[in-house]
């Protein structure tokens, strides 16, 4: 009688729950290098915050900044992929079947 039972689980199914699973595994371990890439960057720009550079629009000469707030800016550009990262998380975090 065993045999004619049949869970409905396909190898397609199974091989989709296990891509998932690996992208859940890759999407943290992603998340944890742009953390500490970002803790990084906030250190570096505690250090230089008043260090002055010129700041450039285009390609070209623009008002002054400092390096403390070009390396603010990477800092929340990479706090945007996180976000990101968490939405792409949540849709692989489903169950396929």
């Amino acid at each position: 009688m065993g045999k004619k039972i049949h869970t409905g689980r396909s190898r397609n199914d199974q091989i989709l729950v296990t891509m998932r699973l690996f992208t859940l595994d890759k999407i943290d371990t992603i998340k944890n290098s742009i953390k500490t890439l970002i803790d990084s960057f906030n250190k570096q720009k505690e250090k230089y915050n008043t260090q002055i550079m010129p700041g450039y629009t285009h390609t070209q000469k623009a008002m002054p900044s400092t390096i403390g707030m070009r390396l603010g800016s990477f800092s929340d550009a990479l706090n945007d992929d996180l976000i990101l990262l968490d939405t792409a998380y949540c849709i692989n975090n489903q169950n396929p079947l």
